[in-house]
């Protein structure tokens, strides 16, 4: 953690080192992050999850209560314009 609030006090406070990285930053991030370097990884992951479909949504538990909760809101709403228009 200190070694980041060091190097960022130095981006601060040195302008050419800023201007050299905003320059070299949008080929650094795609070197980074270019999709040949996740594109692989990532459809063994999707067919993964495609062929263990029902098991996937059985363990994902924040999906499963939005879900839940989302369907229980409509729920109410339904039961409020109802009591409504009694």
């Amino acid at each position: 953690m200190t070694e980041f609030a060091e190097h960022a006090i130095e981006l601060y406070n040195n302008a050419a080192l800023w201007d050299r990285l905003q320059i070299n930053g949008p080929d650094w991030l795609e070197q980074r992050f270019s999709k040949q370097r996740f594109q692989a990884a990532f459809l063994i992951r999707l067919n993964e999850v495609i062929d263990s479909l029902d098991e996937h949504r059985l363990n994902n538990f924040t999906g499963s209560m939005l879900l839940h909760h989302s369907m229980k809101s409509t729920q109410y709403m339904a039961q409020w314009i109802e009591a409504k228009n009694s």
